[in-house]
């Protein structure tokens, strides 16, 4: 399989997972990255992004893919980078969502798989 490498915490395709407080630092590509299964079959359904911290990372900090829903941002550092930006206020823990897809972050992994 291919895999973003250089990144510190990838969640691909995966329902009703937690990411919560910790501490993500000096990552080549992401710190903490959420998208869809690499072959597409699996999306991203209920996940909680909570808490972390989450500093200098070579693309983004932050960053999910879009795809899914119910997938939530809440409470991270303020000076992290994130894509889409203004992740947390797009898509908040404290209401339903329904992602948007963000081709700037497929086309960053696409990037890192084949580095």
């Amino acid at each position: 399989p291919i895999l973003p490498f250089g990144t510190g915490i990838w969640t691909p395709g995966v329902q009703n997972n937690v990411v919560k407080k910790n501490e993500v630092r000096n990552h080549q590509r992401y710190g903490i990255l959420i998208t869809q299964s690499w072959a597409g079959e699996f999306l991203p359904i209920n996940n909680r992004v909570r808490r972390n911290f989450i500093r200098n990372s070579g693309i983004y900090d932050l960053a999910w893919d879009g795809i899914g829903v119910t997938t939530c941002f809440a409470d991270h550092d303020p000076d992290a980078s994130t894509a889409p930006p203004l992740l947390a206020q797009l898509y908040p823990c404290d209401r339903p969502t329904v992602g948007v897809p963000y081709p700037l972050v497929n086309a960053a992994l696409l990037l890192a798989a084949y580095a």
